[in-house]
C-alpha cells in the first residue's frame, strides 16, 4: 500500500517524456512570424539544432539566439551538448529565432 501511495504522488514540476514514435517536432518561429518545422530524434543536441537552422532556414541575419516562448527559456551555447529530451523540448516545442547584434 505504501508503494501505491508513493506512485500516486507526483513532483510539482512536469517531467518531459519521450514521444512514443521517438520523433520530436520543433517549430522554429522567425521574427517575421514565418514558421519552419523540423522533425528530430529525442537524442538530437541543441548544437545540432543550431546547425539545422543555419543550414536549412534562410535567415536575414547571421547571428541569432534561440529561446522557447512559454515558459520562457533561453537556449544558450552552454547547453549545446544537451539533448532535446534533457531540455524538455519533447514531444513538440516552438523555438523563437531572434537576431543578435554583432
Amino acid at each position: 500500500q505504501q508503494a501505491t501511495q508513493q506512485s500516486q504522488e507526483r513532483p510539482p514540476h512536469q517531467v518531459a517524456t519521450a514521444p512514443a514514435d521517438g520523433v520530436v517536432r520543433i517549430q522554429f518561429r522567425l521574427p517575421s512570424g514565418s514558421p519552419h518545422t523540423g522533425k528530430f530524434e529525442t537524442t538530437t543536441t541543441l548544437r545540432e539544432l543550431r546547425t539545422y537552422v543555419t543550414t536549412n532556414i534562410d535567415l536575414p541575419f547571421r547571428y541569432f539566439s534561440m529561446s522557447t516562448s512559454f515558459p520562457r527559456q533561453d537556449l544558450s551555447a552552454e547547453e549545446d551538448s544537451k539533448t532535446l529530451l534533457e531540455l524538455q523540448l519533447v514531444p513538440t516545442a516552438v523555438i523563437l529565432i531572434l537576431p543578435l547584434k554583432n
